[in-house]
């Protein structure tokens, strides 16, 4: 049985896109996979052999200790093909090859790009720090058994430094999904991606202000700027972190559902697995108006794209959703028919397995 070892040291042991779609869909054909992951303790989920590193609160001692006791835990399970998930990691990737290890590199996210978007960056060294991402992680793919992304975009960039890089996207799981519990008439939205200006809170709470009969909770992580709650209204709250289970049961219980990012490089292409769980719940969803998701929302006609920068834009489509109950539930059942027919993980899976063949031989 060949020996699988997938490693991260920024997600948590059950996180969707490595642990419940990749290292799941490797053991269902066979393979022995270790996950050697931030977690509590030894355990086998799901056929998944977890691997403990330490939990750690801090940036700096997650950059820079736990990529060493990932290679320790790595080494130890001597696996036939390492699969790693971080950008902090690429050093450990680059021990691994070293010492003559099959290493696949899955690039979950544009680094460069998000480095010119950092507010805690000075905007100075911004440029210059991207550039040496961008070539620190070029020159290190150039070495890799094969490259995974996310997008399109990140496909032709390291296309043109690996010979063999796969494009897996976030699409989801199709799994039976909870029963809708909602007991009142309040229209209601749910935005899962955090109360972070990237995500588009300002214009999200700015635009709830104006929808005084529209309920509207927000889910996932929270900035500084905004972890004194005082932005919250009778309208508008903070759900904090939510397990998947509870994601999906927002999902099912919502009218619509904002998938909203501000117009930075990282964000210009479709890489949100919320997105298509939001489609998957038969709900009508809201983008910002950049133009690969406006497209996307166009050609699939599942809602409405609109200027993330204007909550004026944001209040009308919520209305047009709110007023028009047949609208929204065809635009709902729209979106649940694309991802049934195009994009579902079952998709990427034979994705993955061709490129685990590949790096087998």
């Amino acid at each position: 049985m060949i020996k699988v070892c997938h490693l991260s040291t920024a997600h948590k042991f059950h996180d969707i896109r490595i642990f419940r779609k990749e290292c799941k869909s490797l053991v269902k054909v066979g393979y022995e996979v270790y996950f050697v992951v931030p977690a509590p303790s030894d355990m086998i989920e799901d056929g998944v052999k977890i691997v403990p590193i330490q939990v750690t609160p801090t940036k700096f001692r997650r950059a820079f200790l736990l990529p060493i006791l990932a290679l320790k835990k790595s080494l130890s399970v001597k696996a036939d093909i390492y699969h790693f998930h971080d950008f902090e990691l690429w050093p450990v990737a680059l021990l691994l090859r070293f010492l003559g290890k099959k290493v696949i590199a899955d690039v979950h996210e544009d680094i460069p790009a998000q480095l010119l978007q950092r507010p805690w960056i000075p905007r100075p060294i911004r440029k210059p720090l991207s550039l040496i991402a961008k070539w620190f992680e070029d020159m290190s793919a150039r070495t890799m058994s094969a490259v995974v992304t996310v997008d399109a975009s990140l496909v032709r960039r390291f296309s043109k430094v690996n010979s063999d890089v796969t494009m897996l996207e976030n699409f989801p799981l199709l799994q039976e999904l909870p029963l809708s519990n909602k007991c009142d008439d309040t229209f209601k939205l749910v935005s899962l991606g955090g109360v972070l200006d990237e995500r588009c809170a300002n214009t999200i709470i700015a635009a709830s202000k104006g929808l005084p009969d529209v309920s509207i909770a927000i889910g996932g992580g929270i900035s500084k700027r905004y972890s004194d709650l005082s932005w919250q209204t009778g309208n508008c709250r903070y759900l904090g972190y939510l397990s998947a289970q509870d994601a999906l049961n927002e999902n099912v219980n919502a009218d619509a559902i904002l998938v909203m990012f501000s117009d930075q490089p990282n964000h210009l292409e479709i890489k949100s697995n919320r997105l298509y769980e939001s489609m998957y719940a038969s709900k009508p969803i809201i983008v910002s108006s950049m133009s690969n998701w406006q497209a996307f929302i166009d050609k699939n006609e599942c809602g409405f794209s609109v200027d993330q920068t204007n909550p004026e834009s944001l209040i009308d489509a919520i209305e047009r959703l709110k007023n028009d109950k047949q609208l929204a539930q065809r635009l709902g059942k729209n979106g649940k028919q694309a991802v049934l027919a195009d994009y579902s993980w079952s998709s990427q899976e034979n994705k993955l397995f061709d490129l685990y063949k590949r790096v087998e031989r």
